[in-house]
């Protein structure tokens, strides 16, 4: 939307088809919003944790998270090897932020202007396909996920549902005759809604620095300030297990 549309006219001008203006013009254009989004959808995949541990732990198929989890639930936790692991996939996406980083340095990105138009592509034969796998996206990425995980809250053996007596109601009479969770709930609101609040603040004066200064260091602020997305996924299954054991 915040693309130039005078660059996609002048293609279709000079003769060049959809395809490839697409390729020619628009993905280089938005190549380093392309690769934040990836990026952001890599550390998001890697650091995922419940439904693969719902959909894999019975035939044994395991991802990283799952293999840390399993790691610190050992009868004798194995903490050297979970950590050994997240610093591992931690340094796999070290060279994705230094290209995200270099693209963006090239200052070939869009920018906001004035001139966007919308335009309807007619997929003609392509358009039943195109929404069969919009379709199939949706559902293996949001409704499905999210039944799952709906479901093993009322099972008695969690991503378990075809055992002996799988139904069950009682995690959440638990939860419900829990006087702690109201105070868990709140401790939460209020950590989120600080840690937002004071983020954005820090933030914005990291990206005034980064983006509108010549300060030395603004290449290293802009490489910091991806480390935070990455390393608290890591440790998510196995500090949810040590807070836990508190």
């Amino acid at each position: 939307r915040k693309m130039d549309a005078s660059l996609e006219e002048a293609s279709h001008t000079l003769g060049a088809s959809t395809l490839t203006t697409l390729w020619r013009v628009v993905v280089p254009n938005i190549l380093p919003a392309i690769i934040v989004a990836t990026l952001l959808g890599m550390i998001r995949s890697l650091e995922a944790f419940e439904v693969e541990w719902v959909l894999g732990v019975r035939d044994q198929i395991d991802v990283a998270s799952t293999i840390i989890y399993r790691d610190v639930h050992a009868a004798s936790p194995i903490y050297g090897s979970a950590t050994a692991l997240a610093v591992i996939f931690l340094a796999i996406l070290v060279p994705f932020i230094v290209l995200q980083q270099w693209m963006s340095g090239r200052r070939t990105h869009t920018t906001v202007s004035g001139n966007y138009a919308a335009r309807v592509q007619h997929l003609g034969r392509c358009k039943w396909p195109a929404f069969a796998v919009v379709l199939g996206l949706l559902l293996s990425l949001t409704v499905i996920p999210v039944m799952l995980v709906v479901l093993s809250t009322v099972t008695s053996a969690f991503g378990f549902f075809f055992v002996d007596d799988t139904w069950t109601m009682q995690t959440w009479r638990d939860i419900v005759g829990d006087s702690g969770v109201l105070r868990a709930l709140m401790n939460s609101m209020i950590l989120g809604i600080g840690s937002a609040v004071l983020a954005m603040v820090v933030f914005t004066f990291i990206a005034y620095l980064t983006v509108r200064t010549k300060f030395w260091g603004r290449r290293y602020l802009d490489f910091l300030t991806w480390l935070p997305a990455m390393i608290p996924g890591w440790s998510y299954p196995w500090a949810c297990f040590g807070c836990s054991r508190k």
